[in-house]
């Protein structure tokens, strides 16, 4: 159940009891960067009702954290995800001083609807750099990249972002693939994993089965809405992934209103 917690403690644990009343045994709270339980803050004495609560009753805890990548004023700016991730880690280390020590956190799952996104050399211009590196390794000279690509650049300087659907987008798409796992990744590996250890990590991608596999930090394989996804080879896909992997599927919602057979 993805739980929004009533501002009062006491409004929240009854919300909880609801809840596991009618045999939920899973929460997942959302959270954004301008809702972060500060030292003394109402909502850290909620959070704390709600994490003891859920300690007692044997029902388990999931953090939703709204770290967007690609959207800088929500901790995910393309330029900080390729030169410093950890900027991000003032939106969540209130949150796990928060949760370090309570039974019921199974996992962290940071962003929602999040994909990989493509920066450009105007306004991201750290991402870029990192691109034309990635291209330089991998194509080693202009010619090679000319003839993979059926461009005439003059030289790595003068790549431009190629159109969409282009043979190019290829090797932009796995270079942005690459900086978005680094990028969760290292909040999982350097912040999440000493506070809470081993637990589950994702990012509330698409339900995008190659995607799925390509993030090689997430400890989950872990999606928004199953129902949504169409045609149905991709719900399939993504359990394929997860039993390829070993790693545990989480739908991390489910939208009643996107299940055709029953109420469309």
């Amino acid at each position: 159940v993805v739980f929004f917690a009533p501002r009062e403690p006491a409004a929240a644990v009854a919300e909880l009891e609801k809840i596991r009343a009618d045999g939920f045994t899973l929460v997942k709270m959302a959270s954004w960067c301008w809702t972060l339980p500060k030292p003394g803050s109402a909502l850290e004495h909620t959070a704390q009702a709600v994490l003891d609560w859920c300690d007692a009753h044997d029902v388990r805890f999931v953090l939703l954290q709204n770290i967007q990548f690609g959207s800088p004023g929500e901790g995910g700016g393309l330029d900080d995800a390729v030169t410093a991730p950890l900027r991000a880690g003032r939106f969540l280390t209130d949150w796990l001083r928060v949760l370090h020590g309570h039974r019921c956190v199974a996992g962290v799952v940071l962003g929602n609807e999040v994909a990989p996104v493509a920066g450009n050399p105007h306004d991201h211009p750290k991402w870029w750099a990192g691109l034309l590196d990635d291209l330089r390794a991998r194509h080693a000279t202009i010619e090679a990249l000319n003839a993979a690509w059926g461009t005439h650049f003059a030289d790595f300087a003068a790549v431009t972002p190629p159109p969409a659907g282009s043979r190019g987008e290829v090797d932009v798409q796995r270079y942005a693939t690459r900086v978005f796992d680094r990028f969760y990744g290292t909040l999982f590996e350097q912040l999440c994993v000493p506070a809470l250890g081993h637990v589950l990590y994702g990012a509330k991608c698409a339900g995008d089965p190659r995607l799925q596999r390509a993030c090689e930090s997430f400890t989950t394989v872990c999606w928004d809405d199953v129902l949504a996804d169409w045609p149905q080879w991709r719900a399939k896909a993504l359990g394929d992934v997860a039993e390829w992997t070993g790693k545990p599927a989480f739908n991390a919602e489910l939208h009643l209103y996107h299940e055709f057979y029953a109420y469309g």
